[in-house]
């Protein structure tokens, strides 16, 4: 059953807020719900902040990598407002703090996919935090290539997350679907290469 406030979230001003507003969450439903980043990809003639798929992508990256569960529901609600977008709406339920990922998306085009690299990157993002902490904090006195180790993952990490960022750019920009394919696909396979190093199922 869909969850729901008395009172409308607020309205984000843009993707700047949304943003800090994701880093700052804290993380359960109710404040999720409570924040405004359940209408950030509402069109602003419906009330919304009518935040770019790019500015999407990273609040969804922030979920992941401190809650990979709540990103997981996040991005249904997300598929569910962009299918809402894709028929002019209506939005009165998004802007009121409701949850209507029990409504399958059925439109929810190359944005399914760039958000599960999302989430996919984030949890490695999550991963590598953890294990740097374990080394620092347990077995600093360990010599290369551990450390080096480390650091190139988080070179990897960095590539993903511009690769990510690029294939966000190309639905921003209208790019032709096989030029979206392809984007989403680098992603992809950039982020999988690294949770194979981390040693995570791919």
């Amino acid at each position: 059953m869909a969850l729901s406030l008395r009172r409308a979230v607020p309205v984000l001003a843009d993707g700047f807020e949304a943003l800090a507003v994701a880093r700052a969450l804290t993380l359960n439903d109710a404040a999720l719900q409570a924040s405004g980043l359940l209408a950030i990809r509402v069109p602003r003639s419906s009330g919304g902040a009518d935040v770019s798929v790019r500015i999407l992508t990273k609040v969804l990256l922030t979920l992941a990598t401190a809650d990979p569960a709540l990103a997981q529901r996040y991005r249904a609600h997300t598929l569910t407002v962009e299918s809402l977008r894709a028929c002019g709406g209506p939005f009165e339920d998004v802007l009121a703090g409701r949850w209507p990922a029990d409504h399958p998306p059925t439109r929810p085009g190359p944005l399914a996919p760039l958000l599960n690299a999302a989430i996919d990157l984030g949890i490695a993002k999550r991963m590598l935090t953890e294990a740097t902490r374990t080394w620092s904090e347990h077995v600093p006195w360990l010599p290369a290539p551990v450390p080096e180790r480390l650091s190139e993952l988080t070179a990897d990490l960095r590539i993903a997350e511009a690769l990510l960022d690029t294939a966000a750019a190309t639905i921003d920009l209208g790019r032709p679907a096989a030029a979206i394919s392809t984007a989403i696909s680098r992603a992809h396979a950039s982020i999988t290469n690294t949770t194979i190093k981390l040693g995570l199922p791919s």
